[in-house]
């Protein structure tokens, strides 16, 4: 039988369930650059999740294809806060996710850096010989523009990154020949 959804549980540090998570059932697709969100949904008061789809929703090149499934937990402002480890070839017709633990500390809110706390128990990130994190001035003082549009957004707010060519910002010859100026 082919597989048709993902259920699970997230439970806090105490065993409680989470509400309102987002969990979305993502299937690693080999042929395309873009992995297919095949179901997304929100945990209810105990902290379950039960995620449906149509077999077609990964089938549709290649019909006796078995979807490679990773199970994505979102926060309330859409931070990634938990993945779990891909299951290649599901054949169950609903794939049984095991107990997903994220510590409440690092359920809300969001932070400016990648190094924070273990979603499991919330203990700090333990760094190790040739490691290094570097702590930043706190973000509503650097960005209070980014602060002042996640605090007034009412669905989403959209950042994007500024690339450089370092190369040319950095070189000491000049890129064009010199004009003379009027």
């Amino acid at each position: 039988m082919a597989n048709t959804g993902v259920k699970g549980r997230i439970v806090d540090e105490n065993g409680e369930g989470i509400h309102a998570l987002t969990a979305n059932a993502v299937d690693f697709d080999p042929f395309f650059h873009e992995d297919d969100i095949l179901a997304h949904g929100k945990t209810d008061n105990d902290g379950n999740f039960n995620l449906s789809y149509a077999e077609d929703a990964y089938s549709f090149w290649n019909g006796d294809r078995k979807p490679d499934i990773v199970v994505q937990i979102f926060g309330p402002v859409h931070r990634l806060r938990f993945e779990t480890k891909e299951v290649k070839n599901v054949t169950d017709p609903i794939l049984e996710v095991p107990l997903i633990t994220i510590h409440r500390n690092h359920i809300d809110g969001w932070l400016v850096t990648h190094a924070t706390l273990k979603p499991k128990d919330g203990d700090p990130v333990y760094l190790f010989k040739g490691n290094e994190i570097k702590h930043l001035v706190v973000g509503d003082t650097v960005f209070p523009a980014v602060t002042q549009a996640a605090k007034a957004a009412n669905t989403s707010i959209r950042l994007m990154n500024l690339a450089f060519d370092v190369d040319s910002i950095m070189s000491t010859e000049p890129r064009y020949p010199p004009r003379e100026i009027l």
